[in-house]
């Protein structure tokens, strides 16, 4: 009996073993199932539900909140060759996304649905490449769930409508991963290598982070095809990196290295660097919350932070499935992983939040693939798969579909001040919280009444006692404007309240206005 029980177990073990050492194209398809027509067509109304998704936070004219109105402000007040210095505000983008930015603000006007348009393109368009990769690789349930977290992902719907390069990034990075799966289906021909070159080379101008995606296609041909396939294929990889090389000094030379020299940016993203030295305590507890963090970002929001542990329990499963059957396709999205982690240990480059957003696309692709795992072992009911798919799914599908019908909002300082310019008089005093400071920039326009005292919030980070005093030293005039965004508490809840205090204490309020994450209030401070 036990004999004849292993011997399915071998079968298998044996077919694998076949599988893998058939050449190039053995492991291109997790799933020997096939995609009916009722499968793609299900696929296909995910994909639109997606982009409508991201079309309506697009066209709800979400107002600039403080990260993207100091980006604006660089856009809409140089020329290109200002855009191809050092950014003001202590900002960083790729040379050739702020320059395509400002071609569409020349084209459209500098409104914020045209800022983020490039962003939306990019989103939607990864979702198509990620939907293409999902029915090439995985069974009609493990894609259809792949298609359906892209779809409804908060993280890649957020920075779909957002004047940012992340989404970008991950639309670049499943473009390159399609292009280096057809360059190996080809045999590494010549047209194949240019446009690897090319692509890669161009790349780099657009994404930060496509660099790691070039360690990762080296590191992805030593691991598939081995070392004699870089000595036996000289030309070829040298013309490729050579590319590449040149395109990364002009890059880091012109551009990109005043970003890595920039201490604001070190220090704001410290967390994300592994602790000194990488043996202690305090190392392993970064590892642990670096797990934590990165699968709960995924998702996103709050229903990635409810399905972090499973998300990450699928990850392994999947991760499993695709090194028996679709090695090429993980080792695409994980090589780049090894070069971020190192960057991270060397302190050049953060690994959590949304400078990872390239990787989102392939971990969610991965995690689904566990579904095709599960239905490998032996007497597991498809029940299972299908609980496990509901679990992955449902929330993110809840939470996608609740934006079709509630605005997608964060600091909406421009309704404030839209609100408060029919009341303002000349002489009036407006006191704008230094968070508040790069949006109020941003939209100072709107306000057009002469002879307003603006004066801006000291910095005070987290000593109150400074803020206090600040707000001390201000006129006992009859009319003050207090104007508050970007006020949040380490959990991320609004503090704005905590703020009116010291002006409660000093006057009388007279109007007060609030709007989603910002608020404004009028104080008679002359008594």
């Amino acid at each position: 009996m036990g004999q004849i029980a292993a011997e399915p177990y071998l079968a298998r073990v044996v077919y694998m073993t076949q599988s893998t050492a058939r050449g190039p194209d053995a492991n291109n398809r997790s799933s020997e199932q096939p995609w009916k027509s009722y499968h793609v067509a299900a696929a296909t109304v995910i994909v639109l539900f997606g982009i409508t998704v991201r079309l309506l936070a697009l066209l709800g004219h979400r107002a600039f909140w403080c990260d993207e109105a100091m980006l604006a402000m660089n856009i809409t007040s140089r020329g290109y060759r200002g855009l191809l210095g050092t950014l003001d505000w202590n900002q960083a983008a790729p040379v050739g996304y702020l320059l395509a930015e400002k071609f569409l603000g020349n084209l459209l006007g500098n409104s914020e649905i045209a800022l983020r348009l490039f962003s939306f393109v990019s989103g939607s368009g990864c979702l198509i490449l990620g939907a293409i990769l999902s029915k090439r690789y995985l069974g009609p349930l493990a894609g259809i769930c792949a298609i359906t977290l892209l779809a409804t992902s908060e993280t890649l719907i957020y920075y779909s409508n957002e004047l940012k390069q992340y989404e970008t990034d991950a639309f670049l990075f499943l473009a390159f991963a399609l292009l280096m799966l057809h360059a190996q289906r080809t045999s590494w021909n010549r047209r194949a290598i240019i446009a690897l070159s090319a692509f890669g080379a161009i790349g780099l101008f657009f994404s930060h982070v496509f660099v790691f995606a070039m360690g990762g296609f080296f590191l992805w041909i030593i691991l598939l095809e081995g070392l004699n396939s870089l000595f036996k294929n000289w030309p070829q990889w040298l013309l490729v990196a050579g590319a590449w090389g040149l395109a990364f000094i002009l890059d880091y030379h012109f551009f990109l290295g005043a970003t890595d020299s920039n201490r604001f940016l070190h220090a704001h993203w410290s967390t994300g660097f592994l602790p000194h030295p990488f043996y202690s305590a305090a190392a392993a507890r970064w590892i642990v919350r670096l797990m934590f963090i990165n699968s709960a970002f995924v998702i996103g929001g709050d229903t990635g932070r409810l399905l972090a542990g499973l998300l990450f329990v699928c990850l392994i499963l999947g991760a499993i499935n695709q090194w028996q059957t679709s090695r090429p396709l993980l080792l695409l999205f994980w090589c780049p992983v090894v070069f971020v982690f190192a960057a991270a240990v060397a302190g050049k480059f953060p690994f959590e939040g949304r400078l990872i957003t390239f990787l989102v696309p392939g971990c969610l692709i991965s995690a689904a693939t566990a579904l095709d795992t599960l239905r490998k072992v032996p007497g597991a009911p498809g029940r299972w798969r299908c609980a496990m798919a509901f679990g992955l799914i449902f929330l993110p599908a809840l939470s996608a579909a609740g934006r079709l019908t509630a605005p997608d909002r964060r600091e909406e300082l421009r309704s404030i001040l839209t609100a408060i310019k029919p009341r303002l008089q000349p002489g009036d005093t407006i006191y704008v919280f230094t968070g508040a400071w790069p949006a109020f920039e941003y939209y100072r326009t709107i306000l057009s009444t002469p002879d307003l005292k603006i004066v801006k919030g000291a910095d005070f980070g987290d000593d109150f006692s400074t803020y206090e005093k600040n707000v001390n030293r201000l006129p006992h005039a009859p009319r003050v404007w207090l104007i508050i965004s970007h006020v949040l508490s380490p959990t991320d809840g609004d503090q704005g309240d905590l703020y009116l205090a010291p002006f409660a204490r000093q006057g009388r309020e007279l109007e007060h206005f609030r709007a989603f994450g910002a608020q404004s209030a009028l104080y008679d401070m002359s008594e």
